[in-house]
């Protein structure tokens, strides 16, 4: 079913609240993130961080950050500061169930591959987890060979959690 009666537009601090409420929703094997978290991810990259809204509520999000490859982030990180990035992070796509289905998570990807070639990155990253390893492999991304370094942030992200890449053609 695709509706397209919702709104996308960047997120800001003042969404943090609705961001928490669909974290708990659509991430519940995952410890919840802090407001801090997501607050210096949307100020450290305004403009890779969406939210889509239907009726003036946040329905799904995706928050990206430059960031370096080969370097997950750790589950609530709050220092996003990235000198010399090479890569577009992913950090979260969120979509609640009742979004599924409409479009929503496209909208949303559309917005991401869009930033990624206008900040002229060849690649992205990402940590699939809760069994999303096949729809992010349907995107492009490929799971990567672990290290010590990589595990130990995985983690933190619960089992079968997989760090992938995306590399453009």
């Amino acid at each position: 079913m695709l509706f397209m009666d919702f709104q996308t537009r960047l997120l800001e601090e003042s969404d943090v609240s609705q961001i928490l409420t669909l974290q708990n929703l659509c991430f519940p094997e995952v410890e919840p993130e802090s407001d801090i978290s997501f607050i210096n991810k949307i100020k450290q990259s305004p403009s890779t961080c969406w939210g889509v809204f239907k009726d003036g509520t946040l329905k799904a999000y995706l928050i990206a950050i430059p960031w370096r490859t080969g370097r997950p982030l750790s589950l609530d990180q709050i220092d996003v500061l990235c000198v010399n990035p090479n890569c577009l992070y992913l950090h979260d796509l969120a979509v609640l169930p009742e979004m599924r289905g409409t479009g929503a998570a496209q909208t949303l990807l559309k917005y991401f591959f869009k930033a990624l070639l206008k900040k002229k990155f060849s690649r992205a990253a990402l940590v699939a987890i809760q069994g999303s390893k096949p729809y992010w492999e349907r995107q492009g991304f490929s799971v990567q060979a672990s290290s010590n370094a990589i595990n130990e942030k995985l983690a933190s992200y619960g089992s079968e959690a997989f760090y992938m890449e995306y590399h453009c053609k």
